[in-house]
């Protein structure tokens, strides 16, 4: 048996037909067709097929001939009374995918289904973006646009409007598999793992592309790590989402969640830092409170037990910088920061001698000086190395020399120096990241250097084509906004950097 239609409207008809077949599987030519139906309430059949709808619902036709009987299913469909499809919230990227979620509703309010019915989709500037017949739309280039679908047979439309734009960031930052970027318009966005198939607002994303973070919420700053991301408003409220392993997104819970959270406790952060599994966040006074997982003590509380809000950390040190680790492979993560006093503090694992303390005992659980031979000036933690700036510049770096996470040094077993001292070969920066066995420099001038695991153990000069302003580092992956406000990323020195999606 088949159709044109399994299904229609009240009053109208759908043409059924079918064919008798015999035991051996062959047509029986000139087999005569009977036709019936489960409820003449629902629908009827007429000798020929012809289905007509009388009443909503759902019905079997049968179709026989002799003793050989079928039956399908045929749905009457309420008629639709009206239609909503929900926008998207901010601009959305040429070379987008996705599918808008699309509600049907009854005279009386009822909720219907879209299978069955004929809807035209449209787009009002098809050079903006355009729509398939199944309502997959495609943005081509900057501009707006109205997205519209009409249920042909009843004339309702719904209809939105769709702005494509390039977006320019102020910061992007990658995770683990993930992006996420802020613009100069203060909105997150970002696409990667996690961020396919169908969002929390309902809308499916068809290809992964940049994508508005579901809040309306807007961003001064904002920091990613390994599977978390957390931002600031300019108020100083903090708000996180992405995987809740040990209560890393601070809202008291552990629930995995794609739309940003305000983290517990209604504090006023001016800086927040993501690490791998907990995140913290410095009062304007330097007050640090941190939260997620503590079972190295990375937290700085005094203690190791993880943490699902913020609790007071860093032992009342007022800090103006902290760093958490992106990434560890082996062991567990620490935590540095610079005090208002110009003090550099770490605590947290410190089986490679990351913390640059002694004596070197394997957990500290509360801020120790990095007892470093030249003053510091920034403090920064890698995966199971630390690195650090002095006032002029020089890079010096310590803990575990895995991948020649330190540079060019020969080093006794087990290959690790828990005194900081100075990279070989590395010119003079004004700024340095780090992560797990890699660091990047970035000097007074532009140029970005980088060293360890892939980048091998000499600095060497990352071929961005444009002087960079800042550089960011969230997990495996080093990124830079140039001073042309356009942002890149890299993971080795043999590969071109990456011009970020969006832009």
């Amino acid at each position: 048996m088949s159709s044109t239609s399994g299904g229609a409207l009240p009053g109208t008809a759908v043409q059924f037909s079918a064919v008798a077949y015999d035991s051996l599987g062959e047509a029986i030519p000139g087999a005569r067709i009977a036709w019936a139906t489960q409820d003449t309430f629902t629908a009827t059949v007429d000798a020929h097929g012809l289905v007509t709808g009388k009443h909503p619902g759902e019905v079997v036709i049968f179709a026989s001939a002799d003793t050989i009987r079928g039956g399908t299913g045929f749905v009457v469909l309420e008629p639709v009374a009206s239609a909503t499809l929900q926008g998207v919230r901010a601009a959305v990227t040429p070379g987008a995918a996705f599918r808008l979620p699309l509600a049907l509703r009854s005279a009386v309010g009822d909720s219907l289904t879209t299978r069955f019915r004929s809807l035209v989709w449209s787009s009002s500037d098809p050079s903006v973006a355009q729509v398939d017949t199944g309502g997959s739309i495609a943005t081509v280039a900057p501009g707006l646009t109205t997205v519209a679908v009409t249920a042909a047979a009843e004339g309702v439309t719904a209809s939105v409007d769709l702005q494509v734009d390039k977006l320019q960031y102020v910061t992007a930052q990658e995770g683990g598999g993930f992006i996420c970027g802020l613009t100069t318009g203060k909105r997150a966005y970002c696409w990667g793992n996690g961020y396919e198939g169908i969002q929390p607002d309902g809308i499916e994303l068809i290809e992964t592309s940049p994508w508005p973070v579901n809040t309306d919420v807007l961003f001064d700053s904002l920091s990613v790590g390994q599977s978390q991301v957390c931002a600031l408003t300019s108020a100083g409220a903090s708000y996180c989402w992405g995987v809740n392993n040990y209560g890393a997104l601070g809202d008291g819970i552990t629930e995995n969640r794609l739309t940003p959270a305000l983290v517990a406790g209604g504090h006023s952060f001016g800086t927040i830092a993501v690490g791998r599994d907990y995140a913290c966040g410095l009062k304007s006074d330097g007050a640090a409170w941190c939260w997620g997982w503590n079972e190295w003590g990375n937290l700085g509380t005094g203690d190791r037990e993880p943490a699902l809000i913020p609790r007071a950390a860093a032992a009342g040190i007022q800090l103006r910088t902290i760093s958490l680790s992106p990434d560890v492979q082996s062991g567990g993560p620490h935590t540095c920061g610079m005090s208002t006093e110009g003090e550099a503090y770490c605590w947290g694992a410190n089986e490679w001698g990351q913390l640059a303390s002694y004596p070197r005992t394997q957990i500290v659980e509360s801020a120790t000086l990095v007892q470093s031979p030249v003053r510091l000036v920034d403090v920064r933690s890698g995966g199971q190395h630390g690195c650090g700036l002095t006032s002029d510049g020089t890079a010096l770096c310590w803990g575990d020399n895995a991948g020649s996470a330190l540079g060019d040094r020969q080093l006794d077993f087990p290959n690790i120096d828990s005194i900081p001292a100075p990279v070989p070969g590395a010119p003079a920066f004004v700024q340095i990241r780090t992560t797990l066995y890699r660091t990047c420099g970035l000097t007074g001038a532009g140029a970005v250097y980088c060293w360890g695991d892939v980048f091998g153990k000499v600095p060497v000069r990352i071929p961005v084509p444009q002087p960079l302003a800042r550089v960011d580092v969230a997990s495996h992956r080093f990124c830079g906004m140039s001073v042309q406000q356009v942002a890149w990323c890299w993971t080795s020195a043999t590969v071109t950097p990456i011009r970020v999606d969006g832009q």
